[in-house]
């Protein structure tokens, strides 16, 4: 199978920002070398603990799309990571304003010195998101601790702060993880049965309404197209990998 590349999201206006090898203290954005058959990586360490990364396939950009696709007017994103969905919204011309909130100072100041062109166009709060209270047209979260499989206490994380962070619209990351892992699962249900169960549960009003065909759009491109639909008719095809 054919994955999608870096074209597909350059076609879209994304850019990547500047990101550089870089030690401070107990912080470091280090840059790992392919091996085999895993893509060279950059790595953001934090007391030799790993905390975010970006590879050369721009995976993690991917894993983006649903919040450009979804991003208007005024945007607030958590987690402002390598400033890679934030540079991206900025060539969406139905984007009026990017405010981002980031506790760690370490990678504020990171991009100060190497992405300034990037923050003179966005506004950068410092501080915790949980404490943020505010409002804006489209909320984009990305700033969830801990293992990914945890998706019931990130979405509990993520209703506390879309209460806090008035919304017309909201998204988070990795809802596409979510729902691809109880699509391959649960046999019979369909995205969107899942997707709606899932704002019904969590009593997330400002999730948008989605058809399956748009739920199937963003896994899709959040696996770079690696993603199929379902058979249940032949439940080997959907076993879960």
């Amino acid at each position: 199978m054919k994955l999608l590349d870096e074209k597909f999201l350059s076609d879209l206006g994304f850019v990547r920002p500047n990101i550089v090898p870089y030690k401070q203290d107990n912080n470091e954005v280090k840059f790992i070398e392919s091996h085999k058959n895993s893509p060279s990586t950059f790595l953001y360490l934090q007391n030799n603990s790993r905390w975010m990364s970006l590879d050369s396939n721009l995976f993690e950009v991917f894993n983006m799309y649903s919040h450009y696709k979804l991003a208007r007017g005024h945007c607030i994103c958590t987690g402002m990571g390598f400033l890679l969905r934030e540079n991206w919204l900025l060539s969406k011309k139905e984007v009026e304003k990017i405010t981002v909130i980031e506790k760690n100072k370490f990678i504020i100041d990171y991009h100060k010195k190497f992405n300034p062109d990037i923050l003179d166009k966005i506004e950068v709060i410092h501080m915790d998101a949980f404490d943020f209270r505010g409002k804006c047209d489209t909320f984009l979260a990305d700033n969830f601790e801990g293992p990914e499989h945890l998706e019931v206490s990130f979405l509990k994380d993520f209703k506390i702060m879309n209460e806090n962070i008035k919304n017309e619209v909201s998204w988070m990351w990795p809802l596409e993880r979510t729902l691809n892992k109880h699509y391959k699962n649960y046999i019979g249900l369909s995205l969107l049965e899942i997707y709606n169960n899932i704002k019904k549960f969590f009593e997330l009003k400002t999730l948008p309404n989605l058809t399956e065909e748009e739920l199937f759009e963003f896994c899709k491109i959040y696996y770079m197209g690696d993603f199929n639909k379902c058979d249940f008719s032949r439940i080997k095809d959907c076993e879960f990998k």
